[in-house]
């Protein structure tokens, strides 16, 4: 009578094996998934300041985008630009061009939150200031017309990062760098 099974030797050589591809494909796949992780908060954040384009341009009044200040972002009261990109940011219309949301005259289109496993800063290209807030005018132009603004998402992890810059023309464009 002949018995159907595994033997230990071709169990044990298949335990390698696994262990083995587990071991050369795990990194890999964390990996892949923080760039995946890297792309979608840089579509996200594209996203948003084409929202605040169209915004601009549908509504005919200027929308500035600031770094939230993550206390104040969810209540209705007013909003300093003084946060870090990092704690989300906001889309607002901006009567006064002050980056400030004003009670009654200013009202905000959408707020995003916070960044998980990345950092975002933006700088002018002409200088290496920080800014915490831009935006659009009513015909779709940059409100910022002294320097194109750049955006940097940089995952430490990876040591990547997409970088989107916001030109005086309002259009993005991103590319990859590293961090």
């Amino acid at each position: 009578m002949r018995r159907t099974g595994f033997t230990l030797i071709e169990l044990m050589v298949t335990v390698s094996v696994a262990a083995i591809l587990l071991t050369v494909g795990v990194p890999s796949f964390r990996d892949l998934i923080a760039a995946n992780q890297l792309a979608t908060q840089s579509n996200a954040f594209s996203g948003f300041m084409n929202l605040a384009r169209s915004e601009a341009v549908k509504r005919g009044v200027r929308v500035s985008v600031c770094a939230s200040d993550s206390a104040a972002s969810g209540n209705g009261s007013q909003t300093l630009c003084t946060g870090a990109w990092n704690n989300g940011w906001v889309a607002f219309t901006d009567a006064d061009g002050d980056c400030t949301i004003d009670a009654g005259a200013d009202e905000k289109l959408r707020v995003d939150g916070k960044l998980a496993g990345s950092t975002l800063a933006a700088t002018r290209t002409d200088t290496p200031a920080a800014v915490t807030c831009t935006g659009y005018l009513a015909s779709g132009l940059s409100a910022t017309t002294s320097a194109d603004i750049r955006f940097t998402l940089c995952n430490q992890s990876l040591k990547k990062a997409r970088v989107i810059e916001f030109s005086r023309t309002g259009r993005l464009r991103k590319t990859d760098a590293t961090c």
